[in-house]
């Protein structure tokens, strides 16, 4: 992927959880980790050449997030 698409993928991401602060009300910009726990987003922890795990997580939408948010594309 290259660098524009992955930017673009990340503004995706953050509009939807924008979306998803929205439609819980007022003050409702949640901790990733708290989506997760509801299902609307997801982690994954990206492991290094020789196995160990580095310092990135990687969070996508899931279905459930995409459609809570508003059934935005992408």
């Amino acid at each position: 992927m290259s660098g524009l698409a992955r930017a673009a993928q990340v503004d995706r991401m953050l509009r939807l959880l924008d979306r998803e602060a929205e439609v819980l009300g007022p003050g409702a910009h949640q901790p990733l980790v708290e989506l997760e726990a509801r299902g609307l987003a997801k982690s994954k922890t990206v492991r290094g050449i020789d196995g160990k795990i580095a310092s990135s997580v990687i969070w996508t939408i899931t279905p459930a997030g995409r459609a809570r948010a508003g059934g935005a594309h992408g």
